[in-house]
């Protein structure tokens, strides 16, 4: 009776759902950790005074707004 009401439960959405969504922010943080892991090994490996030359999000963002008209100042 046990296995039959585990598969069972595994066919009901909502229970489901309910079991899975514990888990949902698991991917998030994985792609947001590797992307942080990755800044850093970057930063050891070109030592930190190289790293500052390289443009970051908000300046291309800025730019590339520029480059479509609008002013960001």
């Amino acid at each position: 009776m046990g296995i039959l009401r585990f598969v069972s439960s595994l066919t009901n959405p909502a229970v489901l759902a309910n079991r899975l969504g514990r888990w949902s922010p698991l991917p998030l943080r994985l792609i947001v950790g590797y992307g942080f892991m990755a800044d850093g090994y970057a930063k050891i490996v070109k030592h930190p005074e190289n790293f500052a030359a390289i443009p970051s999000l908000a300046q291309r963002t800025r730019s590339a707004l520029h480059g479509v008209g609008n002013d960001c100042d």
